[in-house]
């Protein structure tokens, strides 16, 4: 009720069907998340909240963009996805160092996303990155921290409950918590909050 009160948006991470999704999304005892996941969309859906999808494309993963595309629309019914496509430049996790796109391939998940969506010809699918291209070429402003440099309209929830302005790619860099979740509260602490205001 809160979600839905306040007018959030939600995003979901789901990498896709559950061999996607499961190679590295685990819990604290290893097992894949992907039944949690679909489990916090029916919940969603149950308060009437409708969550977006926050896809994220390894190199392992890219034989899937097809079958993911469609198991989100088909059988998820999602509306609303983005993709944030791997990538690792200062080599952060040498244990998924294999699993970081080419040039090439960026070029060719976006390319095979946006004939994906065009081959439907379904207006009410909103994939941020086309949305994004589209705004880029208008000369509009996009919203997304990724291409406008602001990640002020964002909060990020991680798995422990920690509150973080912005979204992942802040939290890759800057993972300040300003709060936590609890109980369906979100809890701020506003010297936190403060000091990130004045940074």
């Amino acid at each position: 009720a809160f979600f839905k009160e306040h007018n959030f948006y939600i995003g979901l991470s789901l990498d896709g069907v559950e061999e996607c999704h499961n190679k590295y999304r685990r819990d604290e005892h290893g097992a894949g998340t992907f039944t949690k996941v679909l489990r916090a969309i029916d919940i969603l859906r149950k308060f009437d909240v409708e969550p977006g999808i926050l896809q994220t494309i390894v190199k392992s993963s890219l034989p899937y963009i097809k079958s993911n595309f469609d198991f989100f629309i088909d059988e998820l019914k999602i509306k609303k996805f983005g993709v944030n496509l791997y990538n690792d430049i200062n080599n952060t996790n040498p244990i998924l160092h294999h699993e970081v796109l080419t040039p090439d391939e960026y070029f060719q998940v976006y390319k095979d996303i946006y004939l994906l969506w065009k081959e439907r010809n379904e207006l009410d699918i909103d994939i941020r990155e086309i949305q994004i291209a589209v705004c880029a070429v208008l000369g509009k402003f996009t919203g997304m921290c990724t291409t406008s440099g602001i990640c002020s309209s964002f909060i990020a929830i991680d798995a422990l409950g920690n509150v973080s302005p912005s979204c992942d790619n802040y939290l890759a860099n800057k993972c300040v918590p300003v709060g936590t979740s609890f109980d369906g509260k979100l809890l701020f602490d506003q010297d936190t909050v403060d000091k990130l205001l004045d940074d």
